[in-house]
C-alpha cells in the first residue's frame, strides 16, 4: 500500500513539474496575414519571404504562429481590414491608398524583396500590336498605344501622369476578352505575373502573347504594412528583413522561386520604356532606377 501511494506522489509530482515547464514555455505569438491578392507563384513567395523573415528573429522575439485570412475581398477592403486588426496584422503592398484608407493606422516597412521586378512589366498583346511594337523607335511612337489596366491599380495612375493613354476594366479578367476587341493595345503586367497570367487563359486567348521587343519600368517600392497598434511587428520585420537581405538568404530564395525571369531577361536584349513614378520623389526614382539598372543595364536598350 505504502510503494502504491509513493508511485502515485511521484507521478503527481513529476506532472505539476511538467505543467510548470509549459506554463514557463514562451508563447507563440499569432500574426494574421491576408495571403490573397496576387498569382499563386508570386503569393507563396511571398508568404515564404515572411516566414524567413520571422525565422531570422525568433532568437530574439520569440516563436510565432502565423495565421492566414484567405477570404476573398478587394484590395481596398483588405487595407481597411488591416487598420482594422481583427482579421489582418499586416499586408504587403506597393501602396496605401484607396478609399476611406488612412495610412496613419498602419506602420510601413519597406520590403525590398522582388528587385525591382515588380516594375518590370511585360506587354501582352495581340499580333497586330506586335508588329507595331517592332516599329517603334522612340518613346513618343510608344506612347501613341493605349494600355488596359484594372480600374482600381496604382498603375492607372503611374502611367497617365507618364501621358499614357488608359483604358480601364472593371475586374483583371475583363482585361483580355477587351484587348481582342481591340479596345486598348497591350496589357502591361509585372515579369513575376506575366507569364502565369496568360498561361492560365491563353485556351480562351490564342491570339495573345507575350512581346519579346519592349517592356516597361518603373520604380515601383514594396511594403509590408503593419497595424499601428503593432510597433514591436513592424520592429520585428524590419530588423528580419535587414538580415535575410545581408546574409544573401532574399536572395536565395528569390532565385529558388524566380530563376526563370532571369533567364529570360538574359535571352534577348530589348528596348526598355522607362517611367517616372509620381507617387515617390524624383530622388528616389532615380534611386530605384539606378538599382534595376545595376542588375539588368545589360539587358535592355532604354528608349528614349
Amino acid at each position: 500500500m505504502g510503494y502504491s501511494l509513493r508511485f502515485i506522489w511521484l507521478v503527481f509530482l513529476c506532472a505539476c513539474c511538467s505543467a510548470a515547464r509549459a506554463d514557463s514555455a514562451p508563447q507563440p505569438v499569432v500574426i494574421k496575414h491576408y495571403n490573397q491578392g496576387y498569382t499563386p507563384l508570386l503569393r507563396l513567395y511571398l508568404t515564404d519571404v515572411l516566414k524567413l523573415v520571422l525565422d531570422k528573429t525568433t532568437a530574439e522575439y520569440g516563436p510565432y504562429e502565423l495565421q492566414y485570412f484567405s477570404a476573398a475581398m478587394s484590395a481596398n477592403r483588405s487595407k481597411l481590414e488591416t487598420e482594422k486588426g481583427v482579421h489582418i496584422d499586416l499586408l504587403f503592398s506597393p501602396h496605401w491608398r484607396g478609399h476611406f484608407v488612412d495610412p496613419e493606422k498602419v506602420i510601413a516597412v519597406e520590403f525590398p524583396v522582388l528587385n525591382g521586378m515588380l516594375g518590370l512589366r511585360k506587354l501582352i498583346a495581340t499580333e497586330a500590336t506586335w508588329q507595331r511594337l517592332k516599329k517603334t523607335e522612340n518613346l513618343m511612337n510608344f506612347k501613341s498605344l493605349v494600355a488596359g489596366l484594372g480600374a482600381s491599380w496604382i498603375d492607372v495612375e503611374i502611367l497617365k501622369a507618364n501621358h499614357i493613354q488608359v483604358a480601364e476594366a472593371q475586374t483583371f479578367d475583363a482585361l483580355f476578352p477587351m484587348l481582342v476587341r481591340g479596345r486598348f493595345d497591350y496589357i502591361p503586367l509585372s515579369v513575376l505575373d506575366a507569364q502565369t497570367a496568360l498561361t492560365t487563359r491563353k485556351i480562351n486567348y490564342p491570339g495573345l502573347s507575350l512581346n519579346r521587343d519592349i517592356s516597361l519600368f518603373y520604380p515601383l517600392p514594396f511594403y509590408l504594412y503593419v497595424n499601428a497598434h503593432k510597433p514591436e511587428l513592424a520592429e520585428r520585420l524590419e530588423k528580419g528583413v535587414q538580415t535575410a537581405i545581408a546574409d544573401g538568404s532574399i536572395d536565395a530564395l528569390f532565385e529558388q522561386h524566380f530563376f526563370y525571369v532571369r533567364a529570360d531577361i538574359r535571352t534577348q536584349k530589348r528596348k526598355l520604356v522607362v517611367l517616372n513614378n509620381p507617387l515617390i520623389s524624383e530622388e528616389r526614382n532615380a534611386f530605384y532606377l539606378q538599382q534595376f539598372l545595376q542588375r539588368y543595364e545589360k539587358a535592355f536598350e532604354i528608349l528614349e
